[in-house]
Parts: structure tokens; C-alpha cells; sequence
């Protein structure tokens, strides 16, 4: 379960989309378990799930070759495998970054 500043947050968001709040609230908790944030290096930073064949799609194909041989993308959902642990998660995106920021993000 959230905590009353992100439920706020997801209200204030679904209010300017001009969704029903209670929709966006079931939506976000049940992707993210009810955790928004987690200790990251030291700092609370946002849950994230690194996409390789998202990532895959948005790069040339130089990069797409690059990106393939070190693992961080395939052309295939669930070939590159997603980290248990956010710190991995955000050093994953921090290296298909240095390929493409763009693309990565």
C-alpha cells in the first residue's frame, strides 16, 4: 500500500490526465506491489523495470549490434534478463545509457 503522499501524487497526476484517480491507484499498485520508491546508492529514487527489447527497438542499428553483444538488448521480449534488485536495475540503465541515453531512458 502507498503511503498518503504518493496516493496524493497518483491523484494529482490522474486529475491533470483527466483519468479517474481510483483507476490510476489500482493500476500503479498493482505494478508496482504498492512501492513507489526504494534506496538507491544512498537515495530514495523511483522503481524501475529495464525494457532490453524496448530499449532494442529505439537504437540504430550500430548501436542495436553493441547493445546485443553486451547483453542489454534483444530484438525479443524476456531474452535480456530484469535484475531482482533496483541497484542493478539502475546500473543496467546506467550502461545502455552510455550507448544511447535517448534510447535507454
Amino acid at each position: 500500500m502507498f503511503d498518503a503522499s504518493t496516493v496524493a501524487a497518483v491523484r494529482a497526476v490522474a486529475t491533470t490526465l483527466h483519468i479517474d484517480p481510483a483507476a490510476l491507484l489500482a493500476i500503479a499498485e498493482v505494478e508496482s506491489r504498492g512501492q513507489a520508491y526504494a534506496v538507491v546508492d544512498g537515495r530514495w529514487g523511483p522503481l524501475i523495470r529495464f525494457e532490453g527489447h524496448y530499449f532494442d527497438r529505439r537504437l540504430s542499428t550500430k548501436d542495436q549490434q553493441r547493445a546485443r553483444a553486451l547483453g542489454l538488448s534483444a530484438p525479443i521480449a524476456g531474452t535480456v534478463a530484469n535484475t531482482r534488485t533496483q541497484e542493478a536495475r539502475w546500473r543496467l540503465l546506467a550502461r545502455a545509457a552510455k550507448i544511447d541515453r535517448k534510447a535507454a531512458l
